[in-house]
């Protein structure tokens, strides 16, 4: 028996730019199931493969995973239904397995995906999964950089590092996603999705090949579904209607330093989605500063998607072997 299922969509974007409203959004819609954020491909396909080499090994690492278990999916039952199909185990198999057999407890003929990182894993994705779509939401760097900073996983965080995070994933994304996936890679924009829901929405079904309805317009029933409690903290918009006026929060809440800084990070976005640049007058230490941080950016960004790139071949080479006829 050939069995073959892979996630329909997979919605990246940098962290904090709308990814979990997204998901929530898709989720409402009567076709597609999106599976709560256990980032499978990036934390276990890729991270753990040494580990899970026989399916009783993936089934005691799954048992104990606590992120995993947010899907409410049990992996004893994934491993017995491969079983009973008669379908040969390896590591992606499970996941295409997993993923059928949830859409199936959904009611639903597709799945998706979401894990904003992935955008560092496009490769990954293009080699198990190359019918994949993906959904890559932007938003304003100096609103993502603001959010960053107050969410609970990222607040500690240097800001030189939450800079760098935007600079890479946000280049990665716009260079590899429509180089690697063709017409099955579509960039959105935040800004654009609260403020005209519809219109947007719309795009994003006629991508996916699947009808607009209007209930995706209401998407907080699934947010309470696939939003954990202990995410609330820094999800808690998603269980609110869609705020139309959520942007240009940054204004007076980042010094000159982060505002400059955050335009750099993001100076294609800035770009590509016309915002504009903040108003003021730079002295002359905001801007050696400004000098010495894109100095340093563009090296740690270079170094950073070498880092990347390795670890994509490095993980494509791993799961080959298991791919192999």
């Amino acid at each position: 028996m050939t069995y073959l299922a892979e996630p329909y969509v997979v919605v990246v974007g940098v962290g904090r730019s709308g990814t979990t409203l997204l998901m929530s959004m898709l989720d409402s819609n009567s076709s597609i199931a999106m599976l709560p954020e256990i980032a499978f491909e990036r934390r276990i396909l890729v991270k753990q493969i040494q580990s899970i080499g026989t399916v009783s090994q993936m089934v005691e690492l799954l048992k104990k995973d606590l992120i995993f278990s947010k899907g409410g999916i049990d992996p004893v039952s994934v491993a017995n239904s491969l079983t009973e199909r008669d379908i040969k185990y390896s590591p992606v198999a499970f996941y295409q397995h997993l993923l059928w057999l949830y859409a199936h407890s959904r009611n639903k003929r597709l799945v998706g995906v979401k894990d904003p990182k992935s955008l560092e894993l496009l490769p990954v994705l293009k080699e198990l999964f190359p019918q994949t779509r993906i959904l890559h939401i932007v938003r304003d760097p100096r609103d993502v950089f603001l959010s960053r900073k107050k969410a609970e996983w990222s607040k500690d965080r240097a800001d030189f590092l939450q800079l760098l995070a935007y600079r890479a994933q946000y280049s990665l994304g716009s260079e590899l996603g429509p180089k690697l996936f063709g017409r099955h890679y579509l960039e959105i924009q935040y800004e654009a999705l609260i403020s005209m829901p519809e219109d947007v929405l719309k795009r994003v079904c006629e991508f996916l090949e699947i009808g607009f309805e209007p209930q995706m317009l209401d998407h907080t029933r699934s947010s309470h579904r696939l939003v954990s409690i202990d995410e609330k903290q820094y999800h808690g918009n998603v269980y609110q209607p869609v705020l139309a006026n959520n942007k240009n929060k940054w204004m007076g809440k980042l010094t000159k330093g982060q505002v400059v800084g955050a335009e750099y990070a993001g100076r294609k976005a800035m770009r590509v989605y016309s915002y504009e640049n903040a108003n003021f007058r730079k002295s002359l230490r905001l801007r050696v500063y400004l000098l010495a941080l894109g100095l340093s950016l563009e090296v740690a960004n270079s170094l950073y998607c070498g880092l990347v790139y390795w670890q994509n071949c490095k993980a494509v080479t791993e799961l080959s072997r298991y791919n192999a006829p």
